[in-house]
C-alpha cells in the first residue's frame, strides 16, 4: 500500500512539475526572432543617416551585398503573396486581418527600401 502511494504521490508531483514547467515555457514566444528587430532597426539608421558606419570594411563588402541580394529575392517574393492574402481577407470581410496584413507589407517595403540604400552605399564606397 505504501508502494502505491509513494509512486502516485511521485506520478502526481511529476505531473505538477511538467505543468508548471509548460505554463513558464508558455510565457515565451514559440518562434522568438533573436535580435531582428535590431538588425532591421539597425539597417533603417543607416539608411537613414546615408553613411556606412565607421568601422565597415570593403573586405566584407561582397558578402555583405551578396546577403542583401538574397533578401531582396525573399522580400520579392513575400509581398506579392502578402497583397494576395490581404485581397483575400477583404473579401472574406475580414477589414481588421487586411489591416494587419497591410501594415506588415509597409514594413517591409521600408525596409527593402532601407536595402537598397545600404546597398548602393556599399557600392559607392566599395566600387569592386
Amino acid at each position: 500500500m505504501k508502494i502505491r502511494t509513494l509512486s502516485a504521490t511521485l506520478a502526481v508531483a511529476a505531473l505538477l512539475g511538467v505543468g508548471v514547467a509548460s505554463a513558464a515555457g508558455a510565457t515565451q514566444p514559440v518562434h522568438a526572432h533573436h535580435g531582428i528587430a535590431t538588425r532591421v532597426a539597425r539597417i533603417e539608421a543607416i539608411a537613414a543617416a546615408g553613411t556606412l558606419p565607421a568601422g565597415f570594411s570593403c573586405a566584407k563588402a561582397p558578402a555583405d551585398l551578396a546577403r542583401i541580394a538574397k533578401v531582396e529575392s525573399r522580400i520579392a517574393t513575400y509581398v506579392p503573396k502578402a497583397q494576395a492574402r490581404e485581397a483575400a481577407a477583404l473579401a472574406a470581410g475580414k477589414p481588421g486581418r487586411a489591416q494587419v496584413i497591410a501594415t506588415r507589407i509597409a514594413k517591409v517595403q521600408k525596409f527593402d527600401a532601407a536595402l537598397g540604400t545600404v546597398g548602393s552605399l556599399i557600392t559607392e564606397k566599395c566600387p569592386s
